[in-house]
């Protein structure tokens, strides 16, 4: 055939099929493309008719994949698309179609069938997630419990391609959409070299710790953390889904880190345990306790990468969430934590108001009933020896560093039951060494619970329930000695070298707390001093008062620590006695005043830390007769001549 001139749909060479410009005739009947019967198996051809160029682009694409052969498109706009040969585009197979006249449908205007390139496409470009699923619909609509393995063979074997993708990873810009929508989230990702340089590099690992989740974890979780790795089900993005695990207050698993990584090694892990490291604030001070399997790599990479935690193994962990694609699986996983914790906060609004965690009362009273079986003997004030049914059942507990050689306690954070037989031969109750009402870094920031050595408490910051606002805090990056009566993990160093002292325009040191009545309570006061100018006994000397009853006198830091930057803290016991039998509340005061009879170098005082412990009544209870709704605290600062009479008792002096 001749092209007619000016016809610009057609091209002179004899090796194309090509359509003289006046086919646009309406009397002649060309053949048409129809979908419902040739859709799978299209057979092209000159003349052939389209309704729409994105039919024409479907038919092209699926002929391509059905002779193994990857296409691209070299001309695409309203009037005209042309589609050539990916390897060859210059001489080998094309094909282009243009708008009919007065119509909008496609007609094929030029074709050349022949391919030059005879070695078929495994791995084929065409073949996209949008392609499979216009061509692979209604088998998925009549096989809804296939899985994706499944789905895959079925897409291999139908395509003849084994290097197809259901979704592409888009890695930077998911993890730009996380860290904008949870600020504060650690994410990190690894990519390594593709092996042909020409195209980007690939995904080999990806690391995530949501912000709320680590809100959750510095707010008082365990001790004791467990990492495990799992198989994916979906081997094409990466083989193991490795993850870091706590148990919360009451004893349910709370999922805090996790990993998508190519493979279960020591490389893998060493960068899973890296970036949990960090995120965790963990060092040598910091006392946890990791368990996990005997996984390849992971007991080198936590001996390589965490030394000085303690390690112990177990035989199975938990976590299932194989089966998806690599995004679809990261937004399960995200959809599970963000359910899992609002469905906690939701039972926990309906918990009775109380002080101790169901799950963890229900503990509670089955390690009583074991405690019956002990007998202890007390080796002083505070150790005891808890002798069981045989020789090898015999347990040594510290009560006043909430201790224990079974080191439950240690770890739980509720005491085992040899802790409670020794607090029944103490004539203590259970329930009143479990019950904190404040605990405070007093001159500094909040201390989340992996800076607590040991002990695994969140020290808040110590600026509410202050009165007036003339006190100096200070905070000094001294070392602190520690002696025989100051355990180190008694109390995080940071307490110590910072410190609330009393400006020059102030008098005393002030707080007054809102504390139920009819209930005992014990004041643990601590104290270091740091600063340069008080080094000796009797240069700072100060008194003591809990609502206006002297609780010390003559207070000298150095004089009780016997040294400069020894900590030392001191217990006093009070009884709230309430004024009235209908009023559940009354504001307490702590006051710290210099004593000006010593003649001391400075007239001033000083506090580090404070907690103050609620212990129950004689009948084991906690709760109050007649709760306020509101707590009322101090907004002004009132003159010290004139503060309200308080109904307290105070009961003993501890010195520590």
């Amino acid at each position: 055939m001749a092209c007619e001139e000016g016809d610009s749909d057609c091209v002179n060479s004899e090796a194309f099929k090509i359509l003289e410009s006046n086919s646009n005739s309406e009397n002649i009947n060309f053949p048409e493309f129809n979908p419902k019967t040739d859709g799978l198996y299209p057979t092209l051809a000159l003349e052939l008719i389209f309704k729409s160029k994105n039919e024409f682009k479907n038919a092209v694409k699926t002929h391509a994949v059905n002779q193994g052969r990857y296409i691209i498109w070299s001309k695409n706009d309203k009037e005209r698309i042309t589609a050539v040969c990916a390897k060859h585009p210059d001489y080998d197979w094309e094909i282009m179609a243009s708008k009919m006249y007065r119509d909008s449908a496609f007609q094929v205007k030029m074709y050349n069938p022949t391919h030059k390139c005879k070695n078929w496409n495994h791995i084929n470009k065409t073949i996209t997630s949008s392609f499979i699923a216009r061509r692979f619909l209604d088998a998925i609509k009549s096989n809804m419990d296939w899985k994706i393995s499944e789905f895959r063979d079925h897409v291999s074997i139908q395509l003849k391609a084994h290097d197809w993708k259901i979704s592409e990873f888009r890695d930077h810009n998911y993890c730009n959409e996380i860290v904008r929508t949870n600020p504060n989230t650690s994410i990190y990702m690894k990519m390594v070299d593709n092996k042909d340089h020409d195209k980007p590099k690939r995904f080999q690992r990806f690391y995530i710790w949501f912000s709320v989740c680590k809100e959750g974890f510095k707010s008082g979780y365990r001790r004791i953390v467990g990492v495990d790795g799992c198989w994916l089900k979906v081997p094409m993005y990466g083989t193991q889904l490795l993850t870091a695990i706590v148990l919360d207050p009451n004893n349910n698993i709370y999922p805090i880190a996790y990993s998508v990584a190519e493979k279960e090694n020591l490389d893998s892990w060493t960068w899973f345990l890296g970036h949990l490291k960090f995120d965790l604030e963990i060092d040598e001070g910091v006392h946890l306790t990791f368990m996990s399997d005997k996984q390849k790599g992971l007991i080198e990479a936590l001996n390589n990468v965490l030394s000085f935690v303690y390690h112990r193994f177990c035989l199975s962990m938990i976590l299932d969430a194989r089966d998806k694609p690599i995004i679809t699986l990261l937004e399960k996983i995200r959809y599970m934590l963000m359910t899992r914790m609002q469905v906690i906060r939701d039972k926990s609004a309906k918990w009775y108001s109380d002080d101790i965690c169901p799950r963890m009362r229900e503990i509670l009273h089955k390690r009583e009933a074991a405690a019956s079986k002990y007998i202890p003997r007390k080796l002083n004030e505070w150790n005891s020896e808890l002798i069981g049914a045989s020789i090898a059942d015999i347990w040594a507990v510290d009560l006043r560093n909430k201790n224990c050689s079974c080191r439950k306690w240690n770890l739980m954070g509720i005491p085992c039951k040899h802790a409670i037989a020794a607090n029944w031969d103490k004539n203590n109750e259970v329930n009143s060494s479990l019950l904190i009402i404040i605990r405070w870094n007093v001159g500094g920031n909040l201390v989340p619970s992996t800076r607590d050595k040991g002990m695994y408490r969140v020290w808040a910051a110590g600026d509410i329930f202050v009165v007036g606002y003339d006190h100096q805090t200070s905070y000094l990056d001294v070392y602190i000695t520690y002696n025989s009566e100051t355990a180190v993990y008694a109390t995080p160093t940071i307490v110590y070298t910072t410190s609330r002292t009393i400006a020059h325009n102030s008098r005393s040191l002030d707080w007054i707390f809102p504390l139920d009545s009819r209930f005992y309570y014990l004041f643990r006061l601590y104290f270091c001093e740091i600063q340069l100018e008080v080094t000796k006994i009797n240069q700072r000397v100060f008194d003591i008062f809990i609502g206006n009853q002297t609780a010390e006198q003559q207070g000298d830091v150095i004089a009780w620590s016997g040294a400069w930057r020894v900590p030392i803290y001191r217990n006093y016991v009070v009884y709230m006695r309430g004024p009235d039998s209908r009023r559940s509340k009354q504001n307490v005061w702590l006051e710290l005043r210099p004593n000006m009879k010593t003649r001391a170098m400075y007239v001033d005082a000083i506090l580090n830390g404070l907690e103050i412990f609620k212990l129950s009544n004689p009948n084991g209870n906690l709760a109050v007769p007649y709760p306020e709704l509101r707590l009322e605290g101090p907004i002004k600062s009132p003159n010290n001549n004139n503060k309200m009479s308080s109904h307290i008792s105070l009961l003993l002096s501890l010195q520590v």
